[in-house]
């Protein structure tokens, strides 16, 4: 090899080496823009993860303040569970109180009745017996009418009244 194919071979080498360089420039910046994109995708999902932990955390917040509202509800319907069961119990003990006292009311009612009934009966009697009476005394009060005379008996009971 001459002189000459040495220094056009070495020419080439280099050009090759230049067009070699060139292209490895090339895809570098091409490498340093993807890797200037990787870095801002990267950190726009940085931002986003931040977001989402921020999320997350406030998901978390939101569930045990609704865990607690939860256990204060079941707390409340336990206890109002155990206020009807009282209700309940003191509302059969007043039936219980209610029907005895009815009961006696009855009792004391058909007591009473009966007890009238018997003084109506007492009472119908004499009223019969009074009505009797006053039938013979208008009875006889005519028959003196007549023995006296009618006028005679205006006079004595004007006589009777006083003035």
């Amino acid at each position: 090899m001459t002189d000459q194919e040495f220094q056009q071979r070495v020419l080439q080498e280099l050009l090759a080496l230049k067009e070699g360089q060139q292209r490895l420039e090339a895809r570098q910046e091409q490498f340093e823009k993807n890797q200037q994109r990787f870095d801002a995708r990267q950190e726009q999902f940085e931002k986003n993860q931040q977001c989402f932990e921020a999320r997350q955390e406030q998901f978390e917040n939101n569930q045990q303040r609704f865990e607690a509202t939860l256990q204060r509800l079941e707390n409340h319907v336990q206890r109002l569970e155990k206020n009807q069961k009282h209700l309940e119990s003191n509302q059969q003990r007043l039936e219980e109180k209610m029907n005895i006292r009815f009961e006696r009311l009855e009792t004391n009612i058909n007591l009473r009745l009966d007890t009238l009934e018997r003084s109506q009966e007492c009472v119908i009697g004499m009223l019969k017996t009074i009505t009797g009476k006053l039938n013979e005394i208008h009875e006889e009060q005519r028959s003196i009418k007549e023995l006296l005379g009618d006028h005679e008996v205006k006079l004595r009971t004007l006589s009777r009244k006083p003035v």
